[in-house]
């Protein structure tokens, strides 16, 4: 049900000088998101004209012929079809030109030379735009936690990148409604639905994790109040990647041994966020200091081993592993539920088997997806 949607995000990008359209699609293509590339305004409306399925237009504002304004009233204004949104990027920082782009219709001004992180996180938040709408017609819950967990992860990573703290009590209702979500079968099922066609890599995999950390919390007893702060965690457990660099976290391929270095400090930056924050719970620091720590002692960043890993310090490696094998990343497709599960279970060194088999058997059985 959950296993990824494998359709790339489409980017229009409008502007004259050849160099910047490559600079543009290369950076995008790191992100995953294919490049249609405009030379000028007249050129982007003829092809928004004919191709409906544009999820982002990055339009530049000093063109020959029709402007960069010119061209977005005329995208904006059209009320006989949707438009995708659009991003001014463009090397013009006077003040009464950005106001008049965002006054027409322009979500966001980006002034060049830009810096590619802060950029592309920029693009990432619109590109979605389009599946964000579709949330409104879901389950109240379903979309309630959607737009409550973006807008407070998209702050808390802000926050972490500037080593400012996070505000735990947004996420502290994100864990309460997830723990509502997981009381109904239906209801968990229209959640992951719903998330896997989002592309904002950070957010789905954060959701997913909360999500299924909720489902495996009930399926092993815990109460309302812990499944609730344990889903928080999941949500919070890679705060941390706010400060890992770009290409290193986008990076399609796999990391050469100085890169899996700076990866994995991401859960010490996690920890070193939330001990800096106020109102923290015990449970969801053990979830992000220990969901990469595995039962041979070969996990990190502690290397705990065998009874040293406490029973949710087991739950959230098994949660954060299947969540990574099951999301559609760059580099690779999600792969189908089953297979993950599999590998799980085969997995002893690394994996308890008896909450591998709570985890299959409480949560996929009873939602009809899994094995």
């Amino acid at each position: 049900m959950d296993d990824g949607d494998d359709g790339k995000k489409r980017v229009l990008a409008v502007d004259d000088d050849p160099s910047m359209r490559l600079l543009i699609g290369l950076y995008l293509a790191k992100m995953g998101y294919e490049t249609v590339e405009a030379a000028d305004g007249d050129a982007a409306l003829a092809i928004l004209e004919a191709d409906d399925a544009l999820d982002l237009v990055l339009l530049d504002m000093n063109m020959p012929g029709r402007t960069g304004l010119e061209t977005l009233a005329a995208i904006t204004h059209d009320r006989s079809r949707p438009h995708p949104p659009v991003i001014v990027v463009s090397g013009d920082s006077d003040k009464e030109h950005v106001l008049a782009a965002i006054r027409l219709g322009a979500r966001d001004y980006v002034v060049k030379p830009f810096v590619p992180a802060p950029f592309l996180h920029r693009v990432s938040r619109w590109v979605n735009s389009r599946t964000e709408r579709e949330w409104d017609r879901l389950d109240p819950h379903v979309s309630r936690v959607l737009k409550v967990t973006m807008e407070a992860l998209d702050t808390a990573w802000r926050n972490g990148e500037q080593g400012a703290p996070v505000d735990y009590a947004p996420f502290a209702e994100i864990g309460d409604t997830l723990a509502d979500v997981a009381s109904s079968t239906d209801t968990a099922a229209t959640l992951l639905e719903a998330i896997r066609r989002h592309d904002g890599y950070t957010f789905v995999h954060s959701v997913r994790t909360g999500t299924y950390l909720a489902l495996f919390a009930r399926a092993m007893g815990f109460d309302r109040a812990r499944t609730a702060t344990v889903a928080a965690g999941g949500t919070l457990h890679d705060i941390g990647k706010s400060r890992t660099p770009l290409e290193i976290l986008n990076k399609p391929g796999p990391f050469d041994p100085d890169e899996w270095l700076v990866m994995k400090e991401h859960v010490t930056h996690t920890i070193d966020i939330l001990r800096g924050s106020a109102d923290i719970p015990a449970d969801v620091l053990e979830i992000a200091w220990s969901h990469h720590e595995k039962l041979d002692g070969t996990g990190y960043p502690r290397g705990l081993k065998g009874d040293e890993l406490s029973p949710l310090t087991r739950m959230a490696s098994i949660v954060d592993a299947y969540v990574a094998l099951t999301d559609r990343r760059v580099y690779k497709p999600a792969m189908p539920p089953e297979k993950a599960l599999a590998i799980l279970a085969d997995d002893t060194n690394h994996f308890d088997p008896a909450l591998v088999t709570v985890f299959r058997e409480g949560v996929f059985r009873k939602r009809g997806d899994g094995g």
